[in-house]
């Protein structure tokens, strides 16, 4: 009796604490698009820099179209719509004291925190949503928060659409562990700055250097779980390998080892102002996210193929 109440407690807890984190950050929330100044140029400026480059030609032409991302993120998702078909995505996140950088991208027709993806998985697993909301601290932790018909509370990756065993308690847990490593002055270092300040034009930028690798499976191999990962890995580093022709296993786990994800990093954008994006691949899924090195070094460790 005693256990089950102890379990009870701690359960109640972690919810509260996760109503608590949402009612707060919800405060905090980013801006609607039309009130962040600069935001729809600047999101316009990354559109056309990276529809120049043959992977993302479907982006000539389309409208972004933006959202707030999450309660307290700062950030936007930003779709794009060509002809009513999507075409990819951007993650923009404001910069401190103001501006915006470029969290990571994709093309395709399954983007990050895709409905139809999502609503194709729940179908699968009978769950009816009553209640969606996306839910972003970092590419590793991108997550729909479901509430279903019933009252049950279930998380998705945002990528795969995949449900994932976690709840409240393990997100709001993972959001305050994670917060001072993804810091705006870690953010700063960490992803493509643009727009100096509100009042200025978008800065114009453009990808220095591409290259697609051919992926394989990481799951098959499982290099990940039998090697060892590379030892003091810096960005420069791993681009220096990518650039050579070889692509890199990837593993993280997050929310205290209940979700082990594992992708392989088989392409490479290197921007003019010397920032790299890795082209992520997984498995679950035929889209590819372009993440910078950095932001996923302080997720998980990269494996030699």
């Amino acid at each position: 009796m005693r256990r089950r109440s102890s379990r009870a407690a701690s359960t109640a807890i972690a919810v509260l604490l996760c109503v608590l984190f949402l009612a707060k950050s919800a405060a905090h929330a980013a801006a609607p698009a039309a009130s962040a100044p600069g935001l729809a140029e600047q999101a316009e400026a990354w559109r056309a820099a990276l529809s120049a480059q043959p992977e993302f030609a479907g982006w000539k032409g389309a409208r972004a179209v933006i959202e707030p991302l999450g309660p307290g993120t700062h950030s936007w998702l930003v779709t794009l719509d060509k002809a009513g078909r999507t075409a990819g995505y951007m993650i923009i996140n404001a910069r401190q004291p103001d501006g915006y950088s470029l969290g990571e991208y994709g093309a395709g027709s399954y983007p990050l925190y895709s409905s139809a993806l999502l609503q194709k998985k729940l179908k699968e697993q009978n769950v009816a949503a009553a209640q969606l909301s996306r839910l972003y601290a970092s590419p590793a932790a991108a997550v729909w928060r479901i509430v279903s018909r019933d009252r049950e509370v279930l998380y998705a990756d945002a990528w795969t659409g995949e449900i994932l065993p976690i709840t409240d308690g393990d997100w709001a847990k993972h959001v305050k562990s994670s917060s001072s490593v993804s810091a705006s002055d870690n953010e700063k270092k960490t992803t493509l700055a643009l727009s100096p300040s509100s009042a200025a034009p978008p800065t114009k930028t453009a990808v220095a250097y591409a290259r697609t690798l051919r992926s394989s499976d990481p799951m098959q191999r499982l290099s990940w779980l039998l090697s060892k990962p590379i030892g003091s890995p810096t960005p420069s580093s791993l681009t220096s390998i990518l650039k050579s022709g070889r692509p890199l296993d990837y593993a993280s786990e997050l929310y205290g080892g209940k979700v082990l994800q594992v992708w392989q990093a088989a392409g490479l954008h290197r921007w003019t102002t010397g920032q790299a994006y890795a082209s992520f691949v997984n498995t679950e899924s035929a889209a590819k996210r372009y993440i910078t090195l950095e932001q996923a070094l302080l997720a998980g460790q990269f494996y030699r193929v």
